[in-house]
């Protein structure tokens, strides 16, 4: 969003015409959120005795009286004259009506651009064309209240004479804005010296043409400001034809967008980082945003610049507008975006009237779409980006198209939570696609990493954890590595193995047998003794990863608990009570369901059961407060063993 600024929006009103436009503008602007603040000037080109009273609920309402000349230009001239210290006007005619929202926030993100000078609805179509042209087309055409020097003439010549007097250049073609609403900044129409006047109608077309023409003559552009004419503002001599002209597609796919980067280099001169909402982006510093180009996925941008944003759902591009065109170089969309969280038909371009932010990185070519493979049909234009639960698998799809083949993350790290910056959104978006938690991405990036040969690891390594288990174990095996992940506000790796020493180096061995049935005892004898892990925790270090400001999590880790207990050689209550007490407990180490004992007539179908039942309820876990945890883990460990339940 541009930097605030003070906006005047002058009406021109002619009190010969019924009150009826005037009054429905002015309920516009009361009524239409604009999208930044404005003051409100209205100026009446009079003709009666009596001057107009007008009286409306809009901001700073003020109201001028002048003699009826110059038309609306004239009185628009007239405003800009008595109050020349704004930095930017809104010119309108009474009869203009508003369409939606957000009206004036599009003509302030087009100003905001460098270059641009003046910007309006609509260029008369019939002058967009060189000068010899539109010689030949009016060639011999005559209008009332055409004239030079008091005898009638022809159009052209008559708006010739008219810049000529005024030392007008009409460059090479006759493209210009309609008066019928303009926007421009303060000290360009100062540069400008406002407005020129006609005396007749002749002079007011003449005027009209010129003030696009002067405005160039500055070296500065004149823009529609939408997609297509009248978006934001219309008129009823053009109201009909508002909606006739089909919208554009949006102008850079990926395929072309893909071609140049390959063809400049422009971004293969540092590695490439992917940043997540997860909790190591908590880790990122200003050392690794200088290092590495970065592609921010989905809210990330609104944390700082990234070279790349990206978003599959629309609702993000709404929550971030403000940031878009300042923290982002480019922004990648799905040429069918979802809406809120499932797949849409409607395509990128029917968007641009409802976020005007999107339409300015379209017009800055800063827009790149791609051709997702959720979508209903197909776009020309891209390859087709597979996307199977998260849009981290299109960000490495992307890079990898790219022909980029090393990529770090931060923030891609499983589990169900998010760095506590984005705690706002743990209720709106978080999981908001259906999925269990964020672990789903992993198998498809793989997939992803294989078939490119990428180098790619995390900035920040996870804990892996081995869990050691026989035949027979696998089911508890996997209720453990899901409670974890389920329970655990940081990345965690696993594996499996069939015998401690076979664990990674710098892994945690825990056998699931003994953590199974609750002999923690047992399960550091049989495991890596004091490992560096072990020794980190156990000190009272913090982790790399931990994230002091996180709002649903506690600022240390489940693994705390868990070096307590296996320091002392027990699971002692007494022991978790106090380290409860002194804020080093964060989360649960959530016990399994016991083996079945010896003799039982079918014990793997009974722990089969145990297993599925267990599953449910920890899908439903949530442990987010000391308290809960501590009193959870002060259970006596032969209840926890007998099927106690959680």
């Amino acid at each position: 969003m541009p930097v605030p600024v003070r906006t005047l929006v002058v009406v021109s009103f002619y009190d010969a015409r019924p009150r009826q436009d005037l009054d429905a503008l002015l309920a516009d602007l009361a009524s239409v959120a604009a999208g930044a603040p404005f003051e409100v000037l209205v100026v009446v080109n009079q003709t009666r005795a009596e001057p107009t009273a007008i009286t409306a609920a809009v901001p700073g309402l003020r109201v001028l009286h002048r003699p009826n000349a110059g038309y609306n230009i004239g009185a628009w001239d007239h405003g800009y004259r008595s109050a020349p210290d704004y930095d930017v006007y809104v010119f309108l005619q009474d009869e203009c009506q508003l369409r939606r929202p957000g009206w004036l926030r599009a003509f302030l993100l087009r100003l905001q651009r460098p270059g641009v000078g003046l910007v309006g609805e609509r260029k008369n179509p019939a002058w967009c064309a060189p000068w010899a042209d539109i010689e030949r087309r009016f060639a011999g055409h005559t209008l009332d209240g055409h004239q030079i020097d008091g005898a009638p003439a022809e159009r052209l010549p008559t708006y010739r004479a008219f810049w000529q007097r005024h030392g007008v250049d009409p460059g090479a073609r006759g493209d210009h804005l309609q008066t019928l609403m303009l926007a421009v900044r303060g000290e360009v129409l100062a540069r400008c010296g406002g407005f020129l006047v006609g005396a007749d109608y002749g002079e007011a077309i003449a005027s009209e043409i010129a003030t696009s023409k002067r405005v160039e003559m500055l070296g500065l552009s004149v823009e529609e400001v939408g997609p297509r004419p009248f978006t934001w503002i219309t008129h009823p001599q053009w109201r009909e034809k508002a909606e006739r002209q089909p919208l554009r597609a949006p102008q850079l796919g990926l395929s072309a967008w893909l071609e140049r980067m390959r063809g400049t280099g422009e971004l293969a001169s540092k590695p490439w980082l992917v940043l997540g909402k997860g909790p190591t982006f908590a880790a990122l510093t200003a050392e690794h945003r200088a290092q590495h180009f970065t592609f921010g996925l989905n809210h990330v941008v609104r944390e700082g610049p990234v070279t790349i944003a990206h978003a599959i759902d629309i609702d993000v591009v709404v929550a971030c507008r403000d940031v878009l065109l300042d923290n982002c170089r480019w922004l990648l969309l799905p040429r069918a975006p979802h809406v809120d969280g499932k797949p849409s038909a409607r395509a990128l371009e029917e968007w641009f009237a409802e976020v005007p932010e999107l339409y300015e990185l379209e017009v800055r070519g800063r827009l790149v779409w791609y051709d997702c493979s959720t979508a209903t049909r197909r776009f020309d234009g891209s390859p087709r980006i597979d996307v199977q639960f998260f849009s981290s698998e299109a960000a490495f799809q992307i890079l990898a198209a790219m022909g980029l083949r090393t990529i770090r993350t931060l923030g891609i790290d499983g589990g169900r939570h998010y760095a506590g910056t984005f705690a706002d959104l743990n209720s709106t978006t978080r999981l908001q696609n259906g999925q269990p938690s964020f672990d789903r991405q992993f198998s498809a990036l793989t997939t992803i990493v294989q078939q490119y040969g990428i180098d790619w690891r995390p900035l920040v390594d996870p804990l892996t954890l081995a869990l050691v288990h026989g035949p027979g174990e696998e089911l508890f095996a996997d209720v453990l590595e899901h409670t974890l992940r389920a329970a655990t506000p940081f990345p965690l790796a696993t594996v499996r193995v069939a015998n401690a020493a076979d664990a990674p180096q710098g892994a945690l061995a825990v056998p699931v047998h003994a953590v199974a049935i609750g002999d923690v005892a047992k399960a550091v004898r049989e495991g890596q003794p004091r490992s560096a892990w072990l020794h980190e925790f156990a000190t009272g270090a913090t982790c790399p990863w931990s994230d002091p400001n996180a709002s649903d999590t506690p600022t240390t880790i489940w693994l705390d608990a868990f070096v307590a207990m296996v320091s002392s050689g027990m699971l002692a209550p007494a022991h978790v009570r106090r380290a409860v007490r002194s804020g080093t407990v964060a989360a649960a180490l959530l016990a399994l369901p016991p083996l079945p004992p010896d003799g039982a007539s079918d014990p793997v179908a009974a722990a089969e059961q145990r297993a599925r039942s267990l599953r449910r309820e920890l899908a439903n876990l949530r442990l987010s407060r000391a308290w809960q945890v501590g009193r959870w883990l002060t259970a006596p460990a032969r209840w926890l063993a007998s099927g106690g339940g959680t």
